[in-house]
């Protein structure tokens, strides 16, 4: 039985697996020793993967989810035919325990980090422990974390790189971070995932502002407030708001965030100019 022990955004977890997972850098350096375990994933490598059980509530190319009273079963599915990779069985409302079935057929190829994290629905358990993932890139600033979010390809990365050379902020995430509250304070923190940019920290920082971006023309910013900001937020959050609790924690959680920190809309130009909008915006 292999043991080892990380952190994510305050969340400890804990994988047991009987196969070597095939630990990439970024997640190397989201180890721990010594700290608290909110989360056990057991993870087995079966011949035939199990069989789902209840309602189907969601289905996209990359996975299946299905619902059997508090019970939530999770198929990721192989981008070439569409088969099932893995099952994961866990609790829809409560933290604990998740396990995960690799099918051998698939090794070693599904025994990677970055598919066990998926596996095992790291999302979920962010949420459980009042973290919230968003599609984002993430820059440090002196007035603390400023997040880029929004789909693939709008550029987020690009204005993160803008920011990092034309105001020396250093650039945290290129893909996804957390977010979430500590003693009143917003907070952002760093996860093992960086999509096609290549940077990932392990950080935890206060959050100044999330900015929503579109590719414009011309550049301008826009405060967006209440129930628009918080729908707007949601839109780049991730996690299976198909299931009726987890769209209720994450608006409880977003909600909540939003009182403390301001979300901008920003319509940019890939070059300075989106910056020193924004920047404006900031000091005002």
């Amino acid at each position: 039985m292999y043991q080892k022990d990380y952190c994510f955004a305050g969340l400890g977890v804990r994988m047991l697996s009987d196969v070597p997972p095939a630990e990439d850098e970024n997640t190397v350096a989201f180890r721990q020793t010594g700290e608290k375990i909110n989360s056990t994933c057991r993870i087995a490598c079966v011949q035939q993967l199990p069989q789902v059980h209840g309602t189907q509530l969601m289905q996209t190319n990359e996975l299946r989810l299905f619902r059997s009273g508090d019970t939530l079963y999770q198929q990721l599915l192989s981008p070439l035919d569409g088969h099932p990779l893995t099952i994961s069985v866990y609790d829809a409302v409560k933290q604990g325990e998740v396990s995960l079935y690799l099918s051998q057929a698939d090794m070693p190829y599904i025994a990677r980090s970055v598919h066990l994290w998926a596996g095992m629905d790291i999302n979920h358990q962010l949420l459980l422990h009042r973290r919230v993932v968003m599609h984002s890139a993430s820059v440090r600033t002196e007035q603390g974390v400023i997040l880029f979010a929004a789909p693939s390809g709008v550029g987020k990365s690009t204005q993160a790189k803008l920011w990092h050379a034309h105001r020396r902020a250093e650039i945290l995430n290129g893909d996804k971070n957390a977010v979430g509250i500590e003693q009143g304070t917003a907070m952002a923190y760093g996860l093992p995932f960086c999509g096609t940019s290549g940077i990932c920290q392990p950080y935890q920082l206060p959050l100044r502002a999330i900015v929503l971006l579109e590719q414009a023309q011309q550049n301008e910013t826009t405060r967006l407030q209440g129930v628009e900001a918080v729908i707007r937020v949601l839109r780049n959050c991730m996690g299976h708001q198909a299931v009726q609790e987890v769209a209720g924690m994450m608006l409880e959680q977003i909600a909540a965030l939003l009182e403390t920190v301001p979300v901008y809309h920003l319509a940019c130009t890939p070059d300075i100019r989106a910056v020193q909008v924004l920047e404006n915006a900031l000091g005002e």
